[in-house]
């Protein structure tokens, strides 16, 4: 599943350069999400909400590293769990603080009133928590890479319609996996780690198996090609903020 990043990208530009295949991608996926770059192909961390911890911070470097411009699609629509570690990682970030030490507070008052909200909803005092975390985007990554930010709710959706799910369904990642797959046939580069991370005890495995696996089979079906992600191995600390983070956020709470 995960070729070496520098063969990714010789494969990746190979297969721009078949216009059938590029055709063919089209009509499978119908549109690209609004926003994404269409003049040249990208690299993506896809997360709920696009912020900067550690593991945006290296995904950036080996993003460019190999002459890729770092995108993050996010999915504000998603609702807010108190068991999942990444979105709780979004309201109550880890932060590393001067003399070796971190700090783990909350940014809002309750959390569990935002459970079951959609992530995009979410208030910080008159801030939204993706308003919030874009500032420290801002702090932390170069300029030409910290507003590389786009959702892709809407265009999950649909691409959930387009490849079966019935209105009203509440699970939607079994079917949009497909068109999420599609666009790194030649439209992107994901780097991901499917076999591991910090829901790896809760429920990983099973939406591996469940909802990416079928989805990639699928994929590699209709283009015979799998679609290109490079492994970005998940490490201890990459939930973790950088210390430049902890002033906006306690100015957010204060």
């Amino acid at each position: 599943m995960y070729p070496a990043p520098t063969q990714a990208v010789t494969e990746l530009n190979r297969r721009r350069k078949d216009k059938a295949l590029m055709r063919s991608i089209h009509e499978y996926l119908g549109e690209l999400p609004a926003s994404w770059p269409s003049d040249k192909p990208i690299a993506t961390l896809n997360r709920y909400m696009a912020t900067v911890r550690v593991e945006d911070i290296v995904f950036s470097y080996a993003a460019r590293s190999i002459g890729m411009r770092p995108f993050w699609p996010t999915y504000l629509t998603e609702k807010y769990t108190a068991t999942n570690a990444e979105k709780v990682s979004c309201l109550r970030p880890r932060v590393q603080r001067p003399k070796l030490q971190t700090s783990r507070g909350w940014l809002v008052d309750d959390q569990k009133h935002w459970v079951n909200s959609p992530l995009g909803s979410i208030l910080v005092g008159d801030l939204s928590l993706q308003e919030l975390h874009q500032q420290a985007r801002r702090k932390v990554l170069d300029d030409d890479v910290a507003d590389n930010v786009f959702d892709i709710s809407d265009w999950n959706q649909s691409q959930a319609i387009r490849f079966g799910a019935k209105p009203g369904e509440s699970r939607l990642a079994p079917y949009y996996y497909h068109g999420v797959m599609g666009l790194y046939v030649a439209h992107g580069i994901l780097f991901e780690d499917f076999d591991g991370g910090p829901n790896e005890g809760n429920g990983l495995k099973e939406f591996v198996d469940a909802t990416v696996i079928p989805a990639i089979k699928s994929v590699t079906a209709a283009f015979g090609l799998e679609p290109l992600i490079v492994r970005l191995p998940y490490c201890p600390g990459f939930l973790d903020y950088p210390s430049p983070c902890g002033p906006i956020f306690d100015a957010a709470i204060t």
